[in-house]
């Protein structure tokens, strides 16, 4: 996943970058480093991006 990728998610579902970091459980500042490509994104984070994008929920949380 590229700072691209990441960027492109928050503006697809219409949030601020405060908020895609909460719902991924991130520091701001850390959501803001991969925003602008200062730091690689984990394959971790980036399967969450792909899960919140398409509206997958937690394991083990009713659906």
């Amino acid at each position: 996943m590229t700072a691209d990728d990441f960027n492109n998610l928050q503006a697809s579902l219409g949030i601020s970058r405060a908020e895609l970091c909460r719902r991924l459980g991130l520091a701001p500042n850390t959501g803001t480093a991969y925003a602008l490509g200062r730091k690689d994104i984990p394959l971790t984070v980036a399967l969450a991006c792909a899960a919140i994008a398409l509206n997958i929920q937690p394991y083990g949380e009713p659906t």
